[in-house]
């Protein structure tokens, strides 16, 4: 766990592992859990082997790359001291992925990431869809976050699209969250989502969602938040 000045400790751990100037977002993950007031973090290094869904995303990177080699993922919690406990208060993780290639350069994006958003729906125009996550780290304490779920695109196994798509159904899926592969699945082959693709998505988990054929603009969907 460490307290080090975040964009300094984060400018020196993307470019050693080869991912600046290139990938900054996790960066941005840090200026939100800046503005939520954390005073140190956890960084857990994690296996693919841990993971079915990073497993899955891994075979269909090497199907639509042959140049893909393997991954590194790191989970960072983020904390605050606790007047109330001993223990520290879990505001939130993310997870970077670093997809690396042969002969190329290596891509890092945020995997996943929940924090809760530090702004009030009075200093909003929109209302977030939260819902409670179970986290776990080498911490070993029972860790939970209430904020909505955030996620970045790599451009080759999943586009804006899909990520779109994750974040809204984790809002309306008993689950709380959905794999790239599953979405795939219910969606078709193609790079992007055309709107028929998009409705076909939320109807196949009997989420009713209607567009206008002529703007595309959602006219209504079912659901409610978590």
């Amino acid at each position: 766990m460490t307290n080090a000045p975040n964009f300094k400790y984060i400018g020196g751990f993307l470019e050693s592992r080869g991912v600046l100037p290139h990938s900054t977002q996790l960066l941005r993950v840090f200026s939100l859990a800046r503005k939520l007031g954390f005073q140190s973090f956890l960084v857990d290094e994690i296996t693919c082997d841990e993971s079915p869904q990073l497993l899955e995303e891994n075979a269909a990177l090497k199907d639509v790359d042959s140049n893909y080699a393997h991954s590194q993922i790191y989970k960072f919690s983020f904390f605050r001291n606790n007047e109330q406990s001993i223990s520290p208060l879990f505001l939130g993780y993310a997870v970077y992925k670093i997809d690396h290639y042969q002969g190329g350069r290596s891509f890092g994006h945020v995997y996943e990431a929940v924090l809760p958003p530090p702004r009030t729906k009075n200093e909003n125009n929109f209302l977030h869809c939260k819902r409670r996550y179970q986290v776990t780290n080498s911490s070993g304490n029972d860790n939970h976050v209430t904020g909505a779920l955030y996620a970045q695109q790599n451009g080759k196994t999943f586009v804006c699209a899909h990520v779109a798509l994750r974040t809204a159904l984790s809002c309306l899926l008993p689950e709380g969250d959905i794999a790239y592969s599953m979405i795939r699945a219910k969606a078709g082959s193609g790079k992007g989502l055309s709107p028929d693709r998009i409705e076909n998505v939320f109807q196949s988990f009997g989420i009713p969602l209607f567009f206008n054929k002529q703007t595309y603009e959602p006219l209504r969907y079912g659901g409610k938040c978590g």
